[in-house]
Parts: structure tokens; C-alpha cells; sequence
């Protein structure tokens, strides 16, 4: 998405903390998959190019598709985490 962002961890086990920053990595990649308008198969570019036929659908399934879903499943995770973007 061409954005810039940064994964900060803190912690005294170093493989469970690398365990981690690959997750954030595989969440960056999959979101970028749902939200690019430059990747003709993501959802947003869906969204797109059928929004002339018919109101847009999002795949509810996708937390990407609701800021509510992705606080609460950030807080079953890791409840001493917040998702913020800077």
C-alpha cells in the first residue's frame, strides 16, 4: 500500500518476540492483499470495479472489514495491546 508503518515489541523472550514481528509482518501482507487498489484481485479493487452494478459488499469474514472487529479480535490476542496507526 506504499504506506510506511513500524512494529515496536517488548519483552524478555527474544523468540516468542520474533515470533510476533513475523505475525505483524503476515497481517501487513494480508491486509495489503484485502486493501490495494493497485492489485486487481484485492477486495478493495473488487469493490471498485463492481460499484457502477450494485452497492458495495464486504467480506464480513475479513477483519479488515470492520474497526470493530479488529479491536475486539486485537483484544482477545493480546489485551495489553492497542491497533493504532500513528
Amino acid at each position: 500500500m506504499a504506506c510506511l508503518y513500524a512494529i515496536e515489541v517488548y519483552g524478555r523472550d527474544a523468540a516468542a518476540l520474533g515470533r510476533t514481528v513475523d505475525q505483524a509482518f503476515d497481517e501487513v501482507d494480508r491486509i495489503d492483499r484485502l486493501m490495494s487498489h493497485y492489485q486487481n484481485g484485492s477486495e478493495l479493487s473488487r469493490v471498485n470495479r463492481e460499484a457502477a452494478q450494485h452497492p458495495p459488499q464486504s467480506n464480513r469474514n475479513s477483519s479488515a472489514s470492520s474497526p470493530k472487529r479488529c479491536a475486539i479480535t486485537a483484544n482477545r490476542t493480546a489485551p495489553s495491546t492497542s491497533p493504532s496507526v500513528r
